[in-house]
């Protein structure tokens, strides 16, 4: 295909494609229903769309072409061969860094770089934008058998970076499963996410509810953590229930119990908890690297319906907890971190640490986590 061709394509992408599905999703559907595309356009295509979503809504002056050019530019995934066919003014600028091409798109074209909700304290709009574009990487926490993995990894020469003593970084396209197979001997996990363990204490028993369970990544952490504790686990959609109780089961993990709830009301038969844990429903700007998409569409009424939310899950779950409750998101906005725990704290909680566990550097995300423990 020709350079226009491709950019044709992606332009018709955008105008069919609905945010509620992810964009990899559709990707995917879209590419095995259109079996004309070969790997090298699917690649080519796909990093297009990324480009101009990671761009954000643009003013009407810029074109719907020049929006998909600019947004692929910047993300720098794309040879200069391309951009020598459709828009040779920027191949000067081609091996710059992001910053420079950044400072050089708002000059030349006007393009816009704001993002109308305040930031996360340690988070600004630059090293923000500057993560936008960045290459995301897939991180692994090793369980065990870290010598044995290693190995598989340098016998089938694929290239890692090795972030910690338990954590491998990888190229995003890995294809994990097919070198080192299903097993329990590691787990598909954000290094950020991974550093939340240092919130936990180190030794400790009693029962702990994580009551917003989703795939179960932060239960699984929490047990491998301490494996003394008594782990209730909840979530209000029951395909995600089933799905964690596969999950859980290929990891040898059998929490104490495991059910429906929603989190938003208090438990019945009072039921108490030495700690709970909170992994709660949000923005996820914190990870929007890897879905731009949600970058592209979020309005602040989205924002807000998140705020009313993480406000009622507290409220609720404050009812259970004995000792304290672990705070987090995967979001950068203030409004659902720090905002949000200033006008929770009431008689009962008070903050003990807040902790931004960032990863933008090494290709990961961001956690916002606090430890909000009970007043005597």
């Amino acid at each position: 295909m020709f350079a226009e061709a491709y950019i044709k394509t992606a332009s018709e992408i955008i105008d069919v494609y609905k945010p509620q599905l992810p964009l990899a999703v559709f990707l995917k559907q879209y590419f095995r229903l259109n079996k004309k595309f070969g790997s090298r356009d699917r690649k080519i295509i796909t990093s297009l769309l990324y480009g101009y979503f990671r761009l954000g809504v643009q003013p009407e002056y810029i074109t719907r072409r020049m929006h998909i050019i600019l947004g692929s530019f910047l993300s720098g995934e794309l040879p200069i061969l391309f951009y020598q066919k459709t828009c040779n003014e920027v191949c000067a600028y081609y091996s710059l860094s992001f910053d420079d091409k950044r400072s050089f798109v708002e000059k030349k074209y006007h393009v816009r770089f704001s993002l109308p909700y305040k930031l996360s304290e340690g988070v600004n709009e630059d090293d923000y934008f500057r993560y936008l574009f960045r290459p995301a990487n897939v991180f692994i926490r090793i369980r065990k058998n870290q010598s044995a993995i290693i190995q598989k990894l340098l016998n089938s020469n694929i290239p890692f970076k090795q972030i910690s003593s338990t954590c491998l970084a990888f190229n995003q396209n890995i294809k994990l499963n097919e070198i080192l197979g299903e097993t329990d001997e590691y787990v598909i996990q954000d290094y950020s996410s991974q550093l939340t363990a240092t919130l936990f204490p180190s030794i400790q028993t009693g029962a702990w509810w994580d009551c917003c369970a989703a795939s179960g990544g932060k239960s699984l952490l929490l047990f491998d953590h301490n494996q003394h504790i008594q782990l209730d686990i909840s979530d209000i959609r029951k395909s995600i229930i089933e799905q964690l109780k596969y999950r859980l089961h290929q990891y040898h993990f059998q929490p104490n119990k495991i059910f429906i709830h929603d989190a938003r009301q208090a438990l019945k038969g009072n039921k108490k908890y030495h700690s709970v844990l909170l992994d709660a429903p949000c923005s996820g700007s914190g990870t929007w690297s890897r879905s731009p998409e949600q970058f592209y569409y979020f309005q602040e009424d989205k924002l807000n319906e998140f705020k009313k939310l993480q406000k009622a899950i507290l409220e609720a779950v404050s009812k259970s907890a004995n000792h304290a409750i672990y705070y987090m998101t995967c979001s950068v906005f203030a409004e659902e971190n720090e905002q949000l725990i200033r006008s929770f704290e009431a008689q009962y909680f008070r903050v003990k640490q807040i902790k931004a566990f960032n990863t933008f550097e090494l290709g990961g995300d961001h956690i916002f986590a606090c430890q909000l423990e009970k007043k005597d």
